[in-house]
């Protein structure tokens, strides 16, 4: 009795993307982390420059004063809490 397959057949592995060093592929992959961390950070930056603009012309006076304290609390309890972290390592 012969079973048939539905897999495909694979053929002979590619010579060519063996001859590849793997420090080449290593770089390629730095560098296309690099890219996209660059990436990440020009879009970051833009975000929290072009957010109060808008955030100060679609608020009111009060409300946008409320949410700067907001910020202003969220960043200094960030900041007291991160300076436990190095000493704990």
């Amino acid at each position: 009795m012969v079973l048939e397959s539905s897999a495909p057949i694979l053929d002979a592995p590619d010579v060519r993307r063996l001859a590849i060093s793997p420090k080449k592929t290593a770089m390629r992959s730095l560098s296309d982390k690099a890219i996209l961390l660059i990436i990440s950070n020009l879009i970051k930056y833009a975000v929290g420059f072009f957010l109060p603009v808008v955030l100060v012309r679609l608020l009111d006076q009060h409300d946008y004063g409320s949410y700067q304290q907001l910020l202003l609390v969220g960043n200094t309890t960030v900041s007291i809490r991160a300076f436990g972290i190095p000493t704990s390592i």
